[in-house]
């Protein structure tokens, strides 16, 4: 801990024995509880506001959470069991149906024939697409123009390149859309509506970050004393202090904790706002399900950091900030204080005060005190105890 930042209160926490739990906007990793929805996801959430693309991947995971499914059969019975929009139940079957006749017409089942085959169908019925707008949108459009565009731009597009189109309607990527508008020869009127995207998801995911900054507060600890690379970091190149903090009696003490403590999860892959999440919920209209999908995303959100800071092994104290102005809800009482650490350059007369502070105070005399030291034959520091003179 740096002694003298600002926006650590290393001395002031230590001798009034707190904890501070700081702003994410703070933190030296720019991506650091940086999340929200990914472009896919808010594409996917924008045409569910025209049609029931919600519905068709409900109803799918269902049939394929269904352990009385074996076959197409299995899953054509159990789909009429399912209270769903009767356009929605078409659209499921015709994908069923549509998938058994090509594997059944193929003599010997070829993958990239058969996504040719799934893809020429599938644009062949543009009905199938129309009755699943609804109706505030449905009666607006044209069948029959509707049915030549799709036949238009399955010829522009021609069959060689629908090999390169695996559109899949339950997980639907802008970026096949905008390969698809490549191919049919529409791809600056696309590129426009792809940057009105981008720049929505943008606005979307830093009013996620400003609530994240403005209502969390987070407390970042280690399990390493003695990492080198923790006390060159963070305690201004081993000048600084080390607090260490008795969490042995946290669960028992949890139903009366203003912390909540959580290990870092490091992943090569950014926490998002994907469609299993909106699926389930209503952004408009969030129900108590919902909530707790949100609730528990932002939280996997707070404790999730790229793979390039595990060495850090770092686990995380979480609050809720009631006022953002005012700086002492930040405060949180450490009672639990074990031990301090001395950095191992720091200077000694700084040692000593700080020293004399802790001999001050009647608790904080109970601590014992270390000081780090260089190994002379690995690289490494080792603690030693410190003299109270």
């Amino acid at each position: 801990m740096n002694l003298l930042h600002k926006k650590q209160f290393g001395i002031d926490s230590l001798l009034n024995r707190y904890i501070f739990h700081n702003k994410p906007s703070y933190f030296n990793d720019p991506y650091d509880c940086v999340f929200g929805m990914s472009t896919n996801a808010f594409f996917r959430e924008l045409l569910g506001q025209f049609t029931e693309v919600k519905g068709i991947g409900n109803v799918m995971q269902e049939l394929q959470n269904n352990p009385k499914i074996f076959n197409l059969d299995d899953a054509r019975l159990e789909l009429e069991e399912i209270d769903i929009h009767p356009n929605v139940k078409k659209f499921v079957l015709f994908m069923l149906d549509t998938t058994e006749e090509i594997v059944v017409n193929q003599e010997s089942f070829d993958i990239n024939k058969g996504i040719i085959e799934f893809t020429r169908k599938v644009m062949g019925e543009p009905e199938m697409f129309a009755d699943l707008l609804l109706p505030f949108i449905a009666s607006k459009i044209d069948k029959d123009k509707l049915a030549l565009d799709m036949k238009q731009m399955q010829d522009n597009i021609g069959e060689d390149n629908l090999i390169k189109l695996k559109v899949d309607p339950l997980n639907i990527r802008i970026e096949d859309f905008k390969e698809m508008s490549k191919f049919a020869g529409i791809a600056p009127g696309f590129k426009q509506a792809e940057e009105k995207i981008n720049d929505s998801v943008g606005d979307f995911n830093k009013k996620i970050f400003n609530f994240i900054d403005d209502k969390f507060g987070i407390a970042s600890f280690t399990t390493s004393f003695n990492d080198a690379l923790m006390w060159s970091h963070y305690a201004s190149s081993h000048t600084g202090i080390c607090i260490e903090y008795d969490f042995s009696d946290y669960i028992d003490q949890i139903e009366n904790s203003q912390m909540m403590l959580f290990p870092v999860n490091y992943s090569e892959r950014r926490v998002t706002i994907d469609q299993n999440i909106l699926d389930r919920i209503d952004l408009k209209n969030i129900e108590e399900q919902g909530r707790k999908d949100l609730f528990k995303l932002f939280f996997e959100g707070l404790c999730t950091k790229n793979t390039v800071w595990k060495y850090e092994d770092e686990w995380r104290s979480i609050t809720l900030i009631n006022d953002k102005k005012c700086m002492n809800s930040r405060k949180i009482n450490a009672y639990n204080i074990s031990a301090v650490y001395f950095g191992n350059k720091m200077n000694d007369d700084v040692k000593q005060i700080l020293t004399r502070f802790i001999e001050q105070d009647e608790n904080l005399r109970k601590i014992k005190l270390y000081e780090m030291v260089n190994d002379i034959s690995e690289y490494k520091i080792n603690r030693l105890p410190f003299s109270r003179r």
